[in-house]
């Protein structure tokens, strides 16, 4: 079998020793300076010192990028067969860092969540999405799941958080709303003071461009309740424009007691443009006069 060798004269190989590579470049560009050099090259690269019964090696390939760099390692073939993808080192078998995506959106990750289907399915930190079409607009026909977590330490109401963030909600939605609620008392645990709780509240939210509210009044179901002093409800806040209202789902304990609060807050949504009602004109239907 003919063959070709690419070897190295090193008597002594250690970790990120070259063995061989084949480099690509445009020679005879007219243009001359940067678009004659090296362009990408392939490498066989050492990735521990070599010895007797020992010779692991990566195959990396590199590419130049527009701005005159010398090409750069984008894609590793560890030797245990990892694929690694704008990373040296591969953590699994194949490992992508930065965005990831299929055609038709059939899968796209990224550092602010994961999307399985068109628009199907969206994971980010704390928040479930899922849908089945639209409307007109993306998330205009779609239920939304979070799981928020806080604590109380005392007879305050506090909102809830989803990982110290608030909930906004979307314009030109109406929303029905349902969060269940679990209570834990943790500073002290014993026979006689026990302390738990258990909520449901559900609602209705109108938010368009005028801004958010509750429509008619929040059901609130108690579960169980160990502590009459506790309570849960929810508020709507806000400045009425732009996504920048949100739903708080609030708990309290009691005075001198830490309690552990976990939440899991459904939205279901539907949406739809109001004539005159929709965020894009309502400034245009804001007179400048100045009432005395």
């Amino acid at each position: 079998m003919k063959s070709i060798i690419l070897q190295t004269n090193d008597t002594a190989i250690t970790a990120d020793d070259q063995l061989g590579q084949i480099q690509f470049a445009a020679s005879s560009e007219s243009d001359g300076s940067a678009a004659t050099d090296v362009s990408a090259k392939i490498e066989a690269v050492a990735e521990a010192a070599f010895a007797a019964a020992s010779h692991s090696t990566a195959i990396t390939f590199s590419t130049a990028t527009t701005n005159a760099n010398a090409p750069s390692e984008k894609v590793r073939v560890s030797n245990d067969g990892s694929l690694g993808i704008g990373t040296t080192s591969s953590s699994y078998k194949v490992h992508v860092n930065g965005d990831i995506g299929l055609t038709n959106e059939g899968f796209y990750g990224s550092s602010s969540g994961v999307i399985l289907g068109v628009d199907a399915f969206l994971y980010n930190d704390g928040q479930m999405i899922l849908s089945h079409g639209k409307f007109s607009t993306d998330g205009d026909a779609q239920n939304s799941t979070y799981v928020l977590k806080g604590t109380t330490t005392d007879a305050t109401f506090t909102t809830i958080q989803n990982n110290g963030a608030n909930v906004k909600l979307a314009s030109n939605r109406s929303m029905m709303f349902t969060a269940h609620i679990i209570g834990r008392r943790t500073d002290t645990i014993n026979g006689s003071t026990n302390d738990n709780a258990a909520y449901i509240l559900k609602g209705s939210i109108f938010n368009d461009g005028y801004g958010a509210a509750i429509v008619g009044s929040v059901t609130k179901t108690v579960i169980a309740e160990t502590d009459s002093n506790w309570d849960v409800q929810a508020t709507i806040t806000g400045g009425g424009a732009g996504a920048t209202d949100q739903i708080n789902i609030q708990c309290k304990g009691a005075s001198s007691k830490t309690v552990n609060w976990v939440i899991k807050l459904e939205l279901l949504e539907v949406g739809g443009s109001i004539t005159g009602y929709t965020e894009a004109n309502i400034l245009g239907n804001i007179s400048s006069t100045i009432i005395p």
